[in-house]
């Protein structure tokens, strides 16, 4: 078997695992062994042949997801030098990098699509969205909203990628604080979006009221997406924005403690902030405000606010205004 019959018999078994799986995510304690075996595998195919760069680019990626990332990095290092085919292997390829670096990367993946090509030109516009990405990463959230701006006319309305890049156009405008034009790419955003996939940028849209505190506009907005939107969310919506809007009084009390199970259910899901801590933990510390469980809400969003400030890069940026809002309610009875 040589170097590249040791590729594609790795990609066959791990697509016959994703269909014994029925594509189930594995948690990173089940999927490290079969990483562990890929590695060893592309290793051979690189003792069989060191020029092959796709062989370097499969085990720098199966190296960046078992967090060996200096391993990882040497490796992409060294594909990218030799060059590689796939270009969907580039994707993978830049998930280690950041700033230019992660750029020249993505534009050499996309430098070898054929964007006329019904069969891999959509993938020029996932290295693309990459490759604004990475400004938004750098913190420079001004090239990062401008790319899009002139991105997104180019795209066709019916294509996933105008949506995904409508909703990112609206966390641009939202990290630059311009918050009546992140409303519009919202609305721009939901009107493209399928009606199984809207919760999120509704969510969105009445965010973007809140954060400039029209929280009567707010609940009018939440009430024109419901459609858009499960019961529990447009439940613990209504009790948040009620608590903000009416402090104390019995219409807060009421909407909260009728979103009360359904906001500490998803409040203390585990969330990508710290082991139970989401956007939902926020809305929670709310809710609790709103029943009179200050003791609780105090603790739960003092600890969204010190988790959420923490993660700068992202968490950090789109939710300045819950964090700021969260540690003023967090000392206030």
């Amino acid at each position: 078997m040589n170097a590249k019959e040791i590729l594609e018999a790795v990609r066959a078994e791990q697509y016959k695992r994703a269909e014994q799986s029925g594509y189930k995510r594995l948690s990173k304690a089940e999927e490290a062994p079969f990483r562990e075996w890929k590695v060893a595998r592309y290793s051979e195919a690189i003792e069989l042949d060191p020029s092959f760069g796709d062989a370097y680019a499969e085990r720098g990626t199966e190296l960046y997801f078992l967090g060996r990332r200096a391993e990882a990095k040497a490796d992409i290092r060294k594909a990218f030098a030799l060059g590689v085919s796939d270009p969907e292997l580039y994707a993978m390829m830049a998930m280690p990098f950041a700033g230019e670096e992660k750029r020249e990367i993505l534009r050499a993946g996309m430098n070898l699509i054929d964007r006329a090509s019904e069969e891999t030109g959509w993938f020029y516009d996932d290295l693309y969205s990459m490759l604004i990405q990475s400004y938004w990463y750098d913190g420079n959230f001004g090239e990062y909203a401008g790319l899009l701006e002139e991105w997104v006319p180019q795209l066709q309305p019916t294509d996933r990628m105008y949506r995904i890049a409508l909703d990112s156009l609206g966390t641009a405008y939202s990290a630059l604080e311009k918050h009546a034009e992140a409303e519009a790419a919202y609305r721009r955003a939901l009107v493209a979006t399928p009606p199984t996939e809207k919760q999120y940028v509704a969510d969105m849209v009445v965010r973007t009221l809140m954060h400039r505190d029209q929280y009567g506009e707010a609940l009018l907005v939440l009430e024109e997406l419901a459609n858009s939107l499960p019961a529990d969310t447009h439940g613990i919506f209504t009790a948040a924005l009620t608590v903000l809007r009416d402090p104390g009084s019995a219409l807060a009390q009421a909407v909260s403690a009728a979103a009360l199970t359904a906001a500490e259910d998803w409040g203390m899901r585990p969330g990508p902030l710290g082991d139970s801590t989401s956007y939902y933990s926020f809305l929670l510390g709310l809710v609790y405000r709103g029943v009179g469980k200050n003791r609780e809400a105090a603790e739960i969003l003092a600890r969204f606010a010190d988790e959420a400030a923490a993660n700068k890069r992202e968490w950090g940026i789109t939710m300045r205004w819950e964090i700021a809002k969260a540690r003023e309610l967090a000392t206030t009875n």
